[in-house]
Formats: structure tokens, C-alpha cells, sequence
């Protein structure tokens, strides 16, 4: 459905600026939306608020009934999940009821001016994205992402903002999918609708010189998203090829800018030890700038060996994730989920990537116990997967030291050698939750040498 909205979606009404009773709403819809108010809209950015979450949403669903029905399909299905286990997802037949009701209400809706359409189709993408990332229907999640970049890459084309004349403003929706499809990526590795290096709207990602110094973690988060969402569009376009080109030189010297403002902004922010959120997205913008300096630093053609030496940068990304996590309220229920930046990407690479047997079990260990939704990023899902690929790595390295006459245990990332580590995963994700996941290595010459392609040496179908 979400493919076809360019074709059928209709308009937005002009949002008010200050919030209007809500009309012709049963008890149960009311417990829904009050539940988006004060549960649903804070934790979802949380701890880097979004006013599209807090203010323009919520405005826009008291007086139009598409995206009333939306936003209670989203409260309801996230209040049923707060009482779940934390390996389950959950459905919600109420839930479902008011996402087809959204779903119709879209269709018939009158039309108006062209900006007026483009903002409702935005604001649908990203409620029933968050919806089917909190039920685990990647997939679908995928499908809405992709239609929302669309049509914010034909209001480039056509030279236009969103803005012009919506209420909601075009860099609140651009923030969001831009952070949406840096998931994307970190998922598959490449941005499917990704822009040709000729195309002018490619330079648009370009990321701008950040402010002389951060006056906030929300600004400091947004230029690092600004730039990591850069480096994901040319990584998507040149995998091998981004340290033979001046552009690295580029991102590197961007990524120490935002680096040098950040640690500053950090320093600053001492006097501010006791909040907890402050402290919570401190430490998750930490754990990026980790990640990052590790991507930065690797080159896409150098062997997976080439890791081991950012074992202090896994080791910190592991710890700090310790750090949010603890940080984090639970208010009794086990399940935490956000679209913001979080922790379970960084943690899933510090358990796939660093081969030192201790630092990437604590990593997994914490991904089977936080019960984090971070997005498209599910902790209970990636944890498997980062275990079946320790168990590969190992095994495989365990029976080459059988062959070679030494009997032991895996106690450092040296004992695991160049052909026994898993360089390529991708997952082919099937409708619902359910998904193939194929693990591949580097080939070898009868030499030992490395070859230039990958070969899968395992494959299997997950459920979650």
C-alpha cells in the first residue's frame, strides 16, 4: 500500500498551534491518545526529542481523522507491548483495526494543494513505519521508508520544500527520514533509491560545516546524523573505492570538526552530571563517535583482521552501551523502544566485529537482556545472528587448531584467523517476521591468500 501513496494521497490539514479538543472519539480511542501524549510520543525520540513526535503529529491528529486513526493504532499496539516478554512481539487486533481505518480514511480523503498532500503522505510513512518497526515487520517498515524518501526526492527535484506552506517544517521531516534511512543501511548495507555520483541532489548530502560550538545534545546529534547520513550515500555508491578519493579526506576532516565541538560540549555539560536523559545521550553519541572513528578507519578492501586494532573502541562502545542502558528508565515495563539514535547497531558490530571472545560476549549479553527496539533494530532479534556468527568464527577456528596439533580455547581475536571470519551477512527479509540470513567469508587461493570475492558458508531462516 505505502508504494502507491505518491499516487492517492490526498492533504493535510493546517495544523493548529495550540492543541483542540478531539472529536467524536470513543473512551478507549481517548485512552489511546493520551497514552501517545505522555508514554508514546516522549519515549520514541528519547533521549533526542523530536517536535514531530511531540507537537506536530499530535496537532495534526485532532483534526484529521487519518492520522487520529494512525496515531491510535501506534499508542495502542506500543501500550499492548509494554506487557509482553522480552523476546515477543506483539499484533494487537485493536491496533490493526485503527491502521486499516488509517489506511481507508487515506484512500477516500479530498483532495487539496499538492503541499498540503505531500505533508499527511509524510506524517502516514512515518506513524505506520513506527508501527510495523514495533511489531517486527521489517520488510514493510522498509516499504514505507522507501516511499517517504521518494517523495521527499521529487520535492527536491521540483525545487520545492514541503514547507512552503505546511505548518510542519520540511527539515522536521527530512531529520527523520534521513535517520530512518541510515538504518536502512546499517541493515543492508547499501541505500536501495541511493543518488548516481552526476546527479545533482547527491551534493545536497554533502554534510555543512557544523555550528562554532553545541548548544545542545539535540543540535550535536543532528550533525552527527547530518554527516554519518553523507557517508552512508557515498559508501553506498563506492564500497571499495572510499580511501582512494579525496572525499575521505573530507568525511575524516568533518567527522574531527564535529568531534573537537562534541568533546567540548561534553566538558561543559559536567556541571549537569545528575540528569539522567543528559547523561543517557551523551553516552549514546560517544558510542557512535566510536563507531565511526572504527568505519572511518577501515578500509572496505582490507582484511577483517584490520578490526583488532580498534579493540579499545570496541571495548568503550561496549561499556557505554552498559553505561544508556542502566541510564535507562524502565518504569516496570521491559521493552524500550525508540526511533532515535540508540544502542543495539553499535553493539551488534562490537559483537560481530571485534573477535576478542570476552568483549563481544559482554556485547551480546547486553543485547539479550536490554530488550531494546531502536528503529528497525531489534536486540532480540540481532542477538542470534551475532551469536551464530561467534559460533562460526570459533568453531571454524577451533577445529584449524585441531589440525594443526594444538588443542586449546579461543582466548584473543589473533587465534582467529583471516579464513575462519564471517565478512559478509546479508539477510533477504520475508514477509512478517521472518527473514534468511546468509553468512559469507573471503575466499582463499590454495596459497592461503586472500581472493577478491565471498563465498556463503552458511545460511538459515530465522523467526522472530
Amino acid at each position: 500500500m505505502c508504494q502507491k501513496w505518491t499516487c492517492f494521497v490526498n492533504y493535510v490539514a493546517h495544523v493548529p498551534k495550540s492543541p483542540l479538543p478531539v472529536p467524536a472519539v470513543d473512551e478507549r480511542e481517548r485512552r489511546a491518545l493520551a497514552f501517545f501524549s505522555e508514554r508514546t510520543a516522549v519515549e520514541l525520540n528519547n533521549p533526542f526529542p523530536s517536535e514531530l513526535w511531540s507537537r506536530y503529529i499530535l496537532q495534526t491528529a485532532q483534526v484529521e481523522p487519518v492520522v487520529r486513526h494512525a496515531v491510535i493504532a501506534l499508542a495502542s499496539l506500543h501500550e499492548d507491548s509494554q506487557f509482553v516478554g522480552p523476546m515477543s512481539f506483539v499484533e494487537g487486533d485493536y491496533a490493526r483495526l485503527h491502521y486499516a481505518k488509517a489506511i481507508q480514511h487515506f484512500i477516500n480523503h479530498p483532495v487539496l494543494d499538492s503541499d498540503q498532500r505531500i505533508s499527511l503522505a509524510l506524517i502516514l510513512c512515518a506513524l505506520f513505519t513506527t508501527f510495523d518497526c514495533l511489531r517486527g515487520h521489517t520488510l514493510a517498515a522498509f516499504s514505507h521508508i522507501q516511499s517517504g524518501l521518494r517523495m521527499i526526492r521529487e520535492e527536491f527535484a521540483k525545487g520545492s520544500t514541503v514547507s512552503n506552506q505546511s505548518s510542519i517544517p520540511w527539515k522536521t521531516f527530512f531529520s527523520h527520514f534521513r535517520h530512518l534511512e541510515s538504518q536502512m543501511f546499517e541493515m543492508q548495507g547499501h541505500l536501495t533509491d541511493g543518488y548516481d555520483d552526476d546527479d545533482a541532489l547527491f551534493e545536497k548530502y554533502l554534510p555543512g560545516s557544523p555550528p562554532s560550538s553545541f548548544q545542545s545534545l539535540d543540535e550535536a546529534q543532528e550533525a552527527f546524523e547530518e554527516l554519518y547520513n553523507s557517508l552512508n550515500h557515498y559508501l553506498s555508491l563506492h564500497p571499495e573505492q572510499i580511501h582512494l578519493t579525496p572525499r575521505h579526506t573530507k568525511y575524516v576532516y568533518y567527522f574531527n570538526m564535529w568531534s573537537a565541538k562534541f568533546n567540548a560540549f561534553q566538558q561543559s555539560c559536567q556541571k549537569r552530571s545528575t540528569d539522567k536523559q543528559m547523561r543517557r545521550g551523551i553516552a549514546i553519541l560517544q558510542i557512535w563517535q566510536k563507531m565511526l572513528t572504527v568505519r572511518l578507519s577501515y578500509d572496505y578492501d582490507a582484511p577483517e583482521a584490520a578490526y583488532d586494532e580498534h579493540m579499545a573502541d570496541f571495548a568503550s562502545i561496549v561499556a557505554l552501551a552498559e553505561l544508556a542502558v542502566q541510564l535507562q528508565a524502565r518504569d516496570g515495563h521491559p521493552l524500550k523502544f525508540s526511533i532515535s539514535t540508540g544502542v543495539v547497531p553499535p553493539l551488534y558490530m562490537a559483537a560481530t566485529r571485534c573477535r576478542d571472545p570476552l568483549i563481544r560476549r559482554r556485547a551480546v549479553s547486553l543485547l539479550r537482556q536490554c530488550n531494546n527496539r531502536d528503529g528497525l533494530w531489534a536486540s532480540n532479534v540481532v542477538a542470534p545472528v551475532a551469536e551464530r556468527i561467534v559460533q562460526l568464527e570459533e568453531d571454524a577456528a577451533l577445529n584449524q587448531m585441531i589440525d594443526d596439533g594444538d588443542i586449546g580455547v579461543i582466548s584473543k581475536a589473533s587465534q582467529i584467523p583471516e579464513r575462519c571470519r564471517i565478512r559478509l551477512l546479508h539477510v533477504q527479509f520475508g514477509n512478517s517476521r521472518q527473514g534468511t540470513v546468509s553468512y559469507g567469508r573471503r575466499k582463499m587461493d590454495a596459497q592461503g591468500n586472500r581472493m577478491r570475492d565471498d563465498e556463503i558458508v552458511f545460511a538459515e531462516q530465522i523467526f522472530w
